[in-house]
């Protein structure tokens, strides 16, 4: 008995960090591909109008809620092996206003060519050490939150909510750290940038999926 839940584990365990892996995959292409069609419209940094951040927003917004979608979907299938109830729908759309939120967030840090940490004059270290101390708190808070959002939607189906929160503040540090990384050895767009930041948030997505794994193995259906 103990043997086939050793296995089931270990199995749910390999689904998940797949799913991530997938889900990983297409949040990397998201910032290159935007970057191609945004440059195929002549919208430059810096010089944006009115119609430009239309435009912007409608790619940089779709782009990202399409890929969260998918990373929620791929995540959802693994989650419902543990939870028979679990609401796949309203996952999905939390996931969908993930996308709308992170597609703003990049629309603004787009039009800034320069980093404002960089704008300070701040020699590098300092810069870096500030980034990383701010960077990580911020993202905890946010990592707790998103956790948060996601047990409200898990209330009705789960036990062991508290620890899901918890990890999720864990698991965001990687992805607040690439961050921090990013905005400080600016520029923030340009296509090297945008290759760089997709690589760096593809490996912070698998490491966060890996530090979630034990929130994921304490959650029992209600």
């Amino acid at each position: 008995m103990s043997d086939t839940s050793a296995d089931a584990r270990s199995d749910v365990s390999r689904q998940w960090i797949m799913a991530h892996v997938l889900g990983g995959i297409v949040l990397a292409t998201v910032p290159i591909a935007s970057d191609l069609v945004i440059k195929w419209t002549g919208i430059k940094a810096g010089h944006v109008g009115m119609l430009d951040l239309l435009v912007l927003g409608i790619v940089l917004i779709a782009a990202n809620s399409l890929s969260l979608l998918i990373l929620g979907y791929l995540s959802g299938v693994v989650l419902r092996q543990k939870l028979p109830l679990f609401p796949l729908r309203t996952w999905l759309m939390l996931y969908a206003l993930f996308g709308l939120f992170v597609g703003l967030l990049s629309a603004m840090t787009w039009l800034d060519e320069e980093s404002e940490l960089n704008k300070m004059g701040l020699d590098d270290f300092t810069v870096l050490a500030v980034g990383i101390v701010a960077g990580g708190i911020l993202g905890m808070l946010v990592g707790a939150t998103v956790g948060g959002l996601e047990a409200l939607v898990l209330r009705k189906t789960a036990e062991g909510l508290r620890t899901w929160v918890l990890y999720s503040a864990l698991a965001s540090l990687p992805i607040a750290f690439v961050t921090v990384l990013m905005v400080v050895y600016g520029p923030l767009s340009g296509f090297v940038s945008e290759v760089l930041g997709a690589v760096a948030g593809f490996v912070a997505t698998i490491v966060g999926a890996f530090v979630m794994s034990p929130a994921l193995h304490r959650l029992r259906p209600r």
